[in-house]
């Protein structure tokens, strides 16, 4: 009796053993979904493949130690050397001089250079200064070298109550000196309009210089307003 028991033992144990080992074989790949998932040939993997993070607030970039950018954004990627940064859907660019915000920028992307300390801004970008300046283009440059900001698109801006347009601006947040070296045209008041070939400006003062074939068209009388930044 014992010995039939151990037989029925057995034979129950191989039967299990043999369920599994047909169970694992059915779970297996079949051939075509394993050479779907081949992993990647070196030649196929981006070289610059790096880090890429998702809602950033307050990633800074410092000069000489100090903070002079402070980004926001929805996502980052850094490339696999670190000498890129990419950033999705800017919400604000902060610059600081002196520890305090002095501008801020928001737009589509930016990308930022670790070994020329530059940045680009591109795709509608809105630029604002603590001097009134707002500023609309769809690229912005920052030279780190010489600190200056270019807009070298068409340029819808405004300070107070003076509007212009043009093609090329340059601004310096530090000296807060604005440069339009390409023909500009200005709007203020009821009606009325400037256009010179170069415009060059002082925030801070507040004083307006225009050269080169300027011509003025203004309302007189009841609806005339002053015109001034």
């Amino acid at each position: 009796m014992k010995g039939l028991s151990r037989q029925i033992g057995i034979t129950v144990l191989l039967l299990a053993m043999v369920g599994v080992t047909l169970w694992v074989w059915q779970q297996r790949e079949p051939p075509e979904a394993a050479k779907s998932l081949s992993p990647l040939s070196p030649a196929d993997i981006p070289s610059d493949l790096g880090l890429e993070i998702a809602g950033v607030n307050g990633l800074i970039i410092r000069s000489n130690g100090k903070k002079q950018w402070e980004l926001t954004a929805k996502k980052i990627a850094v490339s696999k050397d670190k000498t890129l940064i990419e950033v999705d859907d800017l919400q604000k660019a902060a610059y600081f001089r002196a520890g305090k915000e002095v501008l801020n920028l928001s737009a589509s992307r930016l990308r930022f250079n670790s070994q020329s300390r530059n940045l680009e801004i591109i795709g509608n970008v809105r630029l604002n200064t603590i001097h009134g300046l707002i500023l609309t283009t769809s690229r912005v440059l920052w030279d780190s070298g010489k600190r200056r900001i270019t807009c070298p698109k068409a340029v819808e801006a405004r300070v107070k109550r003076l509007f212009f347009k043009t093609v090329f601006v340059s601004f310096e947040p530090d000296t807060a000196r604005l440069t339009c070296p390409r023909e500009v045209r200005m709007t203020f008041g009821m009606g009325g309009f400037m256009r010179a070939n170069r415009l060059s400006a002082n925030l801070t003062t507040e004083i307006v210089d225009l050269t080169g074939s300027v011509f003025c068209k203004a309302r007189i009388g009841k609806l005339k307003m002053p015109f001034s930044l």
